[in-house]
């Protein structure tokens, strides 16, 4: 086979490839690690980045991106925290619609003002962390009832109702992203503007919809946590950028722009999510997972440029 042709498999299957190294060597060094309920919790532990990957994945591939997620994500479940009160409708509706205000926000910058996506998300993560901070009074908020719980910690069949609903938003965002004018028109903003204009896709339209639909992805994010630990503080959130926009690229999406897809996206959360159940089997300090993710960013950069040199 001809070498040209192998790299590109490598290069096309590459995450795959990590994940079955890591699931060999983690089974070899934990017997735990192989059994359903471990595997289950690895999906449970991805599930808030995961959905919020969706969003920023869409974004992505616009040649956009969301530094304020962690932050829209915080406010979402310091909003669902204030409004518990009211019943679980309030709660709901008022955190998505909050967090998809600061989505539409970010795009009216974007799309509208010009903004690049970096700086005008930078203002928002700021912004919107200094505004939970002040409404929490700089402190951490407990809910009101623990009816929630019932929610962030129950399960179907053994699944966790956080992670069917994370695993169902993936596959219905995936299958609309490939398979549908709209994914299409979402590709060729990022791979070709020019021709996308030419056809008459309203660009600007369509990124201010997907950084609102990225607030809102967030406000789901934010209500998950919520029903996880019954508490708001400025403090959530903290590296969820990061991590969001690590998985998507280690899923191969490329910053560039029109190229990648849900289903990658989908295989580097897994990565990570696979690392940090591994260290914490392993009881491995959780800060070398900040290493290990740099080096598996520049592992898939230097295999990408390896394969785009060789066809050159």
């Amino acid at each position: 086979m001809n070498t040209n042709i192998i790299l590109k498999r490598i290069n096309e299957n590459k995450v795959i490839i990590i994940i079955i190294l890591l699931i060999i060597l983690l089974s070899f060094l934990s017997p735990v690690f192989h059994t359903y309920e471990n595997i289950v919790n690895v999906i449970f532990e991805i599930t808030v980045e995961g959905i919020i990957a969706i969003g920023m994945t869409i974004l992505i591939l616009q040649k956009n991106f969301d530094l304020s997620v962690g932050s829209n994500l915080a406010l979402a479940a310091t909003v669902a925290i204030l409004l518990q009160r009211y019943g679980p409708v309030v709660t709901i509706i008022g955190a998505i619609l909050a967090s998809s205000l600061a989505g539409l926000i970010n795009g009216i910058m974007v799309s509208y003002l010009r903004f690049n996506s970096f700086v005008a998300t930078l203002a928002m993560m700021f912004f919107l962390k200094g505004l939970v901070f002040y409404i929490v009074n700089g402190e951490t908020v407990k809910g009101i009832t623990q009816y929630y719980y019932k929610f962030g910690y129950g399960t179907l069949l053994k699944i966790p109702y956080p992670a069917i609903v994370f695993l169902v938003l993936i596959t219905v965002s995936g299958i609309l992203l490939s398979k549908t004018k709209l994914g299409r028109h979402i590709y060729a903003i990022g791979g070709n503007p020019i021709a996308a204009q030419y056809f008459g896709i309203n660009e600007k339209a369509f990124i201010t919809s997907s950084f609102v639909l990225t607030g809102a992805l967030c406000g789901i994010a934010g209500l998950i946590i919520m029903t996880r630990v019954n508490i708001a503080s400025g403090a959530l959130g903290l590296y969820t950028n990061i991590d969001v926009i690590a998985a998507v690229i280690i899923g191969g999406t490329l910053f560039s722009g029109g190229y990648g897809d849900l289903f990658k996206t989908f295989q580097g959360i897994l990565v990570l999510g696979i690392i940090a159940n591994g260290m914490t089997l392993l009881n491995i300090q959780s800060y070398l997972q900040q290493v290990i993710k740099g080096f598996l960013l520049v592992l898939v950069i230097v295999i990408d440029s390896i394969v785009t040199v060789r066809r050159k």
